[in-house]
């Protein structure tokens, strides 16, 4: 059964907290996808609405500043914080869908997210500067792109047919 792109967002955020199941790869994708333009068409919109309603012709370079500021930061940094339990669950159905553990994109994510960044931290404190300028964040940037790239490919791996999710045999209630 095709569900609507409607159908596909909606059900990403319905199953917000359900980390069983499958998620097809068209589901996944529309999700970001319909998320990704919500946001651009939020920052369009207030970037519009503050230039054209506020400034004349002379001052729109300094309106810009303003909108960056006070609209785009915050945008950027609680977008990512609203959208991050929708897509973990979703992207663990999807690891579903495609025969694998959820912990291929639970564990993979983390590592990109909080694992770097706790090694150049770490390595900064440890080593010297220029050891770490020219070997550990180097490095952990290459990590961090493979990462990424595996994400990218796990998550446009084809649907396996006939794949189920194995029945959970641990405690009820468990998240993976």
């Amino acid at each position: 059964m095709n569900k609507t792109a409607m159908e596909c967002y909606t059900e990403g955020w319905k199953k917000i907290g359900d980390y069983r199941g499958r998620s097809t790869r068209r589901a996944f994708w529309l999700f970001i996808f319909i998320n990704i333009i919500i946001l651009l068409f939020i920052a369009v919109l207030t970037y519009l609405g503050l230039t054209l309603s506020v400034t004349d012709e002379t001052g729109r370079g300094g309106m810009l500043l303003v909108w960056g500021w006070y609209v785009l930061l915050p945008l950027g940094g609680l977008a990512p914080l609203v959208l991050l339990p929708p897509i973990v669950a979703a992207g663990i159905r999807r690891m579903h869908d495609i025969g694998k553990s959820g912990w291929w994109f639970g564990g993979l994510l983390f590592a990109k997210l909080a694992g770097l960044p706790l090694l150049i931290t770490l390595a900064s404190r440890l080593l010297p500067v220029n050891a770490v300028d020219l070997w550990v964040i180097p490095m952990a940037s290459l990590a961090g792109t493979v990462m990424s790239c595996v994400l990218l490919w796990l998550c446009c791996k084809p649907t396996v047919p006939g794949n189920e999710p194995r029945p959970d045999t641990r405690r009820p209630g468990a998240l993976l």
